[in-house]
């Protein structure tokens, strides 16, 4: 616009400005592919924009930390989130300490081309800058203090292979005795200066500056690279990436159905509704507004678990789907499960005659069983808003919960369902499957269960033989596949744990009865008064947990159980685990949760597999 002079002439000002090729980029479609050169690639990256940010998580979990040595030595290491309270939040030191803390990092990208030699020289300084939303508002107090902590990517391929290759993770995080690595934390209201020693690596064949980020502060706001002279006068700005920061609880859903020590939950009048509890925002996710937005996933978790434990199960698997490029909803179905003081490790093997640890187990147990039309009523809800897209995941106990709400559920509950080396017996859903060598006392209730109106006793089943509990017709189509993940190896479901506990049923005071007026499964403690028949179906929950035995493996060690899994052929977990591991170290403790533990770099191909399994899978 001209500016009137004193006399009321117009006269312009003169500005200079660089009209070049340069970009800002993230990976906004989220294919794990990023490209300046290949226009198939770059032009599948959507522009974002204000009011579709390009939204990532804060780096503040707590990663175990091996010295680069153990790493270095091709174990595969158990690195987990640790307990929030026991370490500093990850983002809060200028370090890359393990590989799967890079799971908490995603990819930026600057293009420079028709600049290299002006930025080299020190002509143009080059900064990292974040601006308000909105430029004519400015900034909001809804708009938080958004930041980063940027690193150069050591090697920067059109794949994100520091995400998927040991290798590559490797280099990066032991990059930091050189000036491969250097960090910048913009802030709202503040530009960090891009350093020189990363511009020195541009060079006219290669005028891109590769980078790694991750969340610092939440907040959002328009990411832009501003450049200047040396006195600080602006000279140039590139389109923006508009960017929203969240703790990652702000991005899927927790539901819970109750957790052990939580106040105000009476289990004498067991919940019949999950309750959501939401993120430091307080807010629930926003309605679907594109299509992959309508696709949701459900976790439920297994036994032994603290609530901070359970959430970081989720979180693993919430991020790890992110990367493969998952937009959808993910749940976490949260129940009450008892969890020992001291978590189990690979080298402890429960005594025989460790009652606190099967009480423990069992008592979990009816939990799981006790948790289930809570989960069909949050099931059913959540069909309602992604109608014939809720897909159904569950691990180890978390299977019990999960089968009992395909028992309850009506036809078309869920699309699909992915048990997770279900700790929950072969013979629920098939009988012809393979039998423990062991000789049982109690009838098997779980391959030959009561029908309705008969008059027989539960040892008799079998010659009747009437349906497993949890056939394909006791279901009633409550989804539409099933697909069994198992590992035939594996440490909980073996000989010394899930096996074991099935084999020493009945526990104390439970018994089954072959004949007299007591025909059947009871409970008879020392005080008389308090001794009980129980009976089928009221007392089902009961005498799975504590008193009948699997006469069967667990469905997630046996690769050949049928019934409402026989559509879809089985997935031996361990095969999508990283090849070069030793297959003989597939029995141990960790493998049982194999996909949630270790990094990302070894376990992708589980989450690769998963989302094929439920049709989800775009890259």
């Amino acid at each position: 616009e001209p500016i009137l002079d004193a006399d009321g002439n117009p006269t312009y000002r003169q500005i200079a400005a660089l009209l070049l090729p340069v970009e800002l980029m993230v990976d906004g479609n989220r294919d794990g592919k990023m490209s300046f050169t290949d226009s198939a690639i770059h032009d599948r990256d959507s522009t974002t924009t204000a009011q579709k940010p390009f939204t990532f998580w804060l780096n503040t979990d707590h990663d175990i930390e091996h010295s680069v040595d153990e790493q270095a030595n091709g174990a595969d290491w158990e690195e987990d989130d640790q307990k929030p309270q026991q370490g500093q939040e990850d983002c809060s030191d200028t370090l890359l300490r393990t590989r799967r803390d890079l799971e908490d990092f995603t990819r930026l990208r600057i293009s420079f081309k028709g600049l290299v030699e002006m930025v080299k020289q020190g002509t143009v300084e080059t900064y990292l800058e974040w601006k308000p939303t909105d430029p004519q508002v400015g900034w909001q107090a809804t708009d938080g203090e958004p930041a980063i902590q940027v690193f150069l990517e050591k090697d920067p391929q059109v794949e994100a292979t520091y995400l998927i290759d040991d290798g590559a993770a490797y280099n990066q995080i032991t990059a930091h005795s050189d000036y491969y690595v250097r960090w910048a934390t913009p802030a709202k209201n503040a530009a960090a200066r891009l350093p020189t020693e990363l511009l020195q690596k541009l060079s006219d064949s290669q005028p891109y500056l590769n980078l790694l980020f991750e969340g610092k502060k939440a907040g959002k706001g328009r990411l832009v690279v501003t450049l200047k002279k040396s006195g600080g006068e602006q000279i140039g700005e590139y389109p923006p990436v508009f960017i929203e920061l969240k703790d990652v609880k702000d991005m899927y859903e927790r539901w819970t159905v109750g957790d052990v020590g939580a106040a105000g939950v009476n289990y004498n009048i067991w919940p019949t509704g999950a309750t959501q509890q939401f993120g430091p925002s307080g807010k629930a996710l926003p309605d679907p507004q594109t299509n992959e937005e309508k696709d949701y996933i459900m976790h439920v978790h297994g036994w032994n678990m603290e609530q901070w434990d359970k959430e970081a199960f989720a979180e693993t698997a919430f991020k790890r789907l992110w990367h493969r490029g998952y937009k959808g909803r993910f749940g976490l179905f949260k129940w009450p499960t008892f969890f020992l003081s001291t978590h189990i490790t690979p080298e402890w093997v429960p005594p025989l005659w460790d009652a606190d640890v099967y009480q423990n187990y069992d008592a979990s147990e009816q939990r799981a069983w006790n948790s289930a039309p809570a989960l069909v009523s949050l099931l059913q809800t959540l069909n309602g808003k992604y109608q014939g897209r809720v897909r159904l995941t569950a691990h180890s106990m978390g299977n019990v919960v999960a089968g009992e709400a395909l028992r309850l559920g009506a036809q078309g509950l869920i699309r699909n369902y992915v048990a997770q080396q279900g700790a929950i017996s072969a013979h629920c859903y098939d009988a012809t499957t393979a039998n423990m060598q062991f000789q049982p006392d109690t009838p098997d209730v779980y391959g030959y269960y009561w029908v309705n109106g008969t008059t027989l006793f539960p040892d008799q089943w079998q010659a009747a033989n009437y349906p497993s509990y949890l056939s394909p017709g006791s279901i009633q189509g409550a989804a539409t596949s099933l697909t069994n993940y198992y590992n035939p190896d594996d440490w909980a479901l073996a000989f010394l744990h899930w096996q074991l506990n099935q084999q020493t049923k009945p526990n104390a005071y439970y018994d089954y009865a072959y004949s007299g007026a007591s025909r059947g499964f009871i409970y008879r403690p020392w005080d008389p008064f308090q001794s009980r028949d129980l009976k089928f179906q009221n007392d089902r929950r009961e005498i799975f947990s504590f008193a009948a035995e699997s006469h069967s493996f667990a469905l997630g060690q046996d690769g050949n159980t049928g019934g409402a899994f026989a559509s879809k052929a089985p997935v031996n977990v361990t095969t999508l685990f990283d090849p070069t591991l030793p297959t003989d170290n597939f029995s141990e403790h960790k493998y049982h949760s194999g996909q949630y533990r270790s990094t990302n770099m070894k376990r992708w191909r589980f989450w690769d597999a998963m989302l094929d399994e439920f049709g989800l899978r775009t890259n």
